[in-house]
């Protein structure tokens, strides 16, 4: 279940490293959005809550989202309960709290315990998601300032605590990008304050997340009170939320569960290059960013387009093509048949396609209920399903400029949604 897809763009690494880089490097972007203002963003998460965000049973939601080992949560609370949870309660969480900044200390030291924990004993316990925890990732307490980003436009909003990758050249000066980050939280001071507005700000700083890590297929975030934590999972069918927070402190386990969890969905897209590779094993090098600005809708296609050429043996060729991927409801017919069947017309104003393929991630069709929400039933049953699809297009089409071609291709489409 990790966290893999298309990247945004490549371009060779800059002499200076001002960016966090994956294995490649961190391209520049070459788009831009409107300026957007905090305001603006609670404005669009505020629209789209009712309609795009449910629950789902508790229990359920952590034995499909967070499938470690049973001997690994065991192991890493034998080690670290005697230190940091002596008496009912993790220590470092005071027995009162009188102002919100007294959790986010507390809350990033024993999530940290927990995860050097995971890191030290996964070798001790093989299994496919054991060996992959522990790392470069931590918590941090970074509500004091905005993660930075190389667009100027996006919001200057600040999550409390971070869970992010250590990649940046700037860590040292304490400076972290959305591009780093794997997770966040958002603090609130008593277990008795109205969740929803809590939940509202958390969900607009994992639409951030989504939109600049364009290689991210879901991400995760939570809200924190001193007792008790509630689970968010944001994918392109919406938000999914656990039904009943959970109190840490009476159940510590689940605590170490999710914390030691969050590594598995930190590692695979990391460590990719800027080549996208499809199910067939034939690579597509990008070189520009044609469209992404539907990347941090809540609930939609979140389509992305690139310009890209073939990528053979380790070098780019020379023509140019368009790959295109989008979240399509699983009612809704492929794009890519709509187009192979205005290909059958030779019409010359639209693109040829040369491919499309549902995405595929070890053998299964990357889908947003059966795959990354894990068969959950409630995701399945009030939130739909979503295919994550993909077209390449060779021939360049011709304008539409005079009214005459224009009716014509109307017409065309009109034929092609009667189909």
């Amino acid at each position: 279940m990790g966290v893999h897809i298309p990247p945004q763009v490549y371009k060779k690494p800059a002499a200076s490293n001002n960016t966090p880089t994956r294995t490649a490097g961190r391209p520049s972007l070459s788009y831009s959005y409107q300026q957007e203002s905090a305001a603006s963003m609670k404005e669009a998460v505020n629209t789209d809550f009712p309609v795009h965000c449910r629950v789902t049973d508790t229990e359920e939601f952590l034995k499909a989202m967070f499938p470690i080992e049973e001997t690994l949560v065991d192991a890493i609370w034998d080690k670290v309960k005697g230190a940091h949870h002596p008496e009912s309660r993790w220590s470092a969480f005071p027995d009162s709290v009188r102002k919100e900044h007294e959790l986010y200390g507390a809350f990033v030291s024993v999530a940290n315990v927990i995860h050097r924990a995971a890191e030290e004993l996964c070798s001790q316990h093989p299994g496919e998601n054991s060996a992959r925890l522990g790392g470069s990732t931590r918590w941090v307490d970074y509500h004091s300032k905005a993660p930075h980003s190389a667009d100027k436009t996006i919001a200057r909003i600040r999550p409390d605590c971070l869970l992010h990758i250590d990649l940046s050249p700037d860590e040292a000066k304490g400076v972290i990008w959305w591009l780093q980050i794997v997770a966040a939280l958002e603090m609130k001071r008593s277990d008795n304050e109205e969740w929803e507005g809590v939940v509202k700000q958390l969900i607009g700083y994992l639409r951030q997340i989504l939109r600049e890590q364009l290689d991210r297929r879901f991400v995760f975030g939570f809200t924190f009170g001193p007792r008790c934590i509630l689970v968010c999972l944001h994918d392109r069918s919406g938000v999914l939320l656990t039904s009943t927070p959970i109190d840490i402190h009476k159940f510590p386990k689940h605590f170490i569960r999710i914390i030691a969890s969050a590594d598995v969905f930190a590692t695979d897209s990391y460590k990719k290059r800027w080549v996208i590779t499809l199910n067939d094993g034939t690579q597509y090098l990008t070189v520009k960013v044609m469209s992404v600005a539907r990347a941090r809708v809540m609930r939609g296609r979140a389509t992305l387009v690139w310009a890209v050429v073939r990528f053979i043996d380790g070098q780019p060729s020379k023509e140019v093509f368009v790959l295109k991927q989008s979240w399509r409801p699983e009612s809704v017919k492929s794009e890519g048949e709509l187009y192979s069947k205005a290909n059958g017309s030779d019409c010359e104003f639209l693109a040829r396609i040369t491919l499309y393929e549902d995405a595929v991630i070890d053998d299964i069709v990357d889908r947003t209920g059966p795959f990354i929400r894990a068969g959950l039933s409630t995701a399945l049953r009030q939130m739909g399903n979503k295919n994550r699809e993909r077209c390449v297009l060779g021939r360049k089409a011709k304008s539409v400029s005079c009214m005459s071609h224009r009716r014509t291709m109307t017409r065309f489409s009109e034929l092609l949604l009667l189909e």
